[in-house]
């Protein structure tokens, strides 16, 4: 005791701290060795997870390399890549297509082809079609939508595995001119009807027209829109709700 009469209990802070570590020590000691049940058990179950994966096939996916694109330097300097307002300008040479065909693959997209078989055009519609499945869209879902007053004319064409064809009846009119123009008023309406669900883009095409080369999913994006002689790219976007003609 100190001249003051209180007890000196700060020497015995060391010795209580020595004999707190000597307890930590020795448990810590037993759950580390290698004769530790609880150890040992974690060790046999590390064990077997780490050889399940033996059995399994290991699969090496090969990468794909190509060269980045340049916005400086054009990937083709004898046609125009770009609009005056910044809208790319697709040719062959300046897209990838193996990249373009996963891309769409993934996504499990389908795309929808509309054509006018009306009177006496229903005479081109075998040769569209046939072409269309040499050329257009190959390898990706495709519905083929055929609008005709004549269905007992409509031919049988063989189609690729994924790809289908839908016979639409509707009326024909008088003239020819007023079938050119009520086409897009039918093809807004069948998109309220059955097009937005069962399609991601849709491409009319003229039925007295055939396919000569590939025409892939370079030419798809949420919004585009394309004329190549005879051909019209129209897209739909699922968020869109009709078509207009402008």
């Amino acid at each position: 005791m100190d001249p003051r009469g209180k007890p000196k209990c700060h020497s015995l802070r060391p010795v209580t701290f020595f004999l707190i570590t000597l307890v930590l020590v020795f448990f810590g000691a037993g759950f580390l060795s290698p004769r530790s049940p609880m150890l040992g058990s974690r060790r046999a179950e590390a064990g077997k997870a780490g050889r399940e994966p033996d059995s399994l096939q290991v699969v090496k996916l090969s990468r794909m390399l190509y060269p980045q694109p340049k916005v400086l330097i054009p990937s083709r300097k004898d046609v125009l890549v770009l609009t005056p307002w910044l809208a790319p300008i697709i040719w062959e040479g300046t897209f990838n297509i193996d990249i373009l065909n996963e891309q769409f693959r993934l996504q499990n997209a389908t795309i929808g082809l509309t054509v006018f078989a009306i009177k006496k055009y229903v005479v081109f519609l075998k040769l569209f079609l046939e072409t269309a499945e040499k050329h257009f869209m190959v390898g990706h879902r495709v519905n083929y939508y055929v609008f005709t007053d004549r269905l007992a004319e409509v031919p049988h064409v063989p189609l690729r595995e994924g790809r289908q064809m839908v016979v639409l009846e509707v009326p024909a009119s008088a003239r020819w001119q007023d079938v050119s123009m009520r086409r897009m008023e039918m093809i807004s309406s069948f998109c309220e009807q059955r097009f937005l669900r069962e399609v991601d883009f849709l491409v009319c095409a003229d039925v007295d027209m055939r396919f000569r080369d590939h025409v892939g999913v370079e030419i798809l994006s949420p919004l585009f829109g394309s004329f190549l002689r005879k051909l019209r790219y129209v897209a739909v976007p699922k968020n869109h709700r009709a078509i207009r003609n402008r």
